[in-house]
C-alpha cells in the first residue's frame, strides 16, 4: 500500500512554535529558556516583526521531517560517515596514488556488487542497534498520529524520545 502524506503546512509549525511559547511550562521557566528561544524563532521558525514572520535562516521545509518518518527514511547521515570511514581506512594515506585509489575503488565496488547478490538472495542487510529501532518506531507512531493529538500532547511526546547523550 502506497502511502499518501500530506506534508505538515509550516502554518502547523509556526502554531506548534507558538502553543510550546504560550504553554505554562515555558511562562515558568522563561528566564532560562528565553535565550533558546530566541535562538530558535530566528534560526528555524522566522522571527515576528510587526506582526508578520520574517524569513528563518532556515526555511521550515529543509528541516520539517514529518513526511521523511512517515516513510521511515534515514534520520541519520550515519551511513555515509561509516563508509567514508571505512573507505578511509582502505586507502590508508591523505595523499593515495592514483592507482592506490583506483585500486580501492575496485575493491568497494567487489564488496558492493557481493552485497547486492546477498540481497537479491533474500539475505537482509545487518539491522541497527535495538535502541534506535525501537526509538524510532515510538517516533513513528507519535508522527503517525499527528492529527488526533493536541500540539502539545504531540510535542511532549516527542520530546521524551530526543536523547541529548549522543
Amino acid at each position: 500500500m502506497l502511502l499518501s502524506l500530506a506534508y505538515v503546512p509550516v502554518d502547523d509549525i509556526i502554531h506548534g512554535f507558538e502553543v510550546l511559547v504560550g504553554s505554562e511550562f515555558y511562562q515558568e521557566r522563561r528566564d532560562i529558556l528565553q535565550p533558546l528561544i530566541e535562538y530558535f524563532e530566528e534560526t528555524w521558525i522566522g522571527k515576528m516583526i510587526a506582526m508578520e514572520r520574517r524569513s528563518p535562516l532556515f526555511s521550515i521545509s529543509l528541516w520539517n521531517c514529518y513526511d521523511s518518518t512517515l516513510l521511515r527514511a534515514p534520520n541519520t547521515n550515519n551511513a555515509v560517515e561509516g563508509w567514508h570511514r571505512s573507505f578511509s581506512s582502505h586507502i590508508s594515506s591523505h595523499h593515495p596514488t592514483i592507482w592506490k585509489f583506483i585500486k580501492t575503488l575496485k575493491d568497494e565496488d567487489s564488496l558492493n556488487c557481493y552485497k547486492l547478490e546477498q540481497y537479491s538472495l533474500g539475505l537482509l542487510a545487518p539491522l541497527s542497534k535495538k535502541q534506535y529501532r525501537e526509538r524510532a518506531q515510538r517516533v513513528y507512531r507519535i508522527v503517525e498520529d499527528y492529527y488526533s493529538r493536541p500540539m502539545l500532547d504531540y510535542l511532549r511526546a516527542l520530546s521524551h524520545n530526543i536523547n541529548l547523550n549522543v
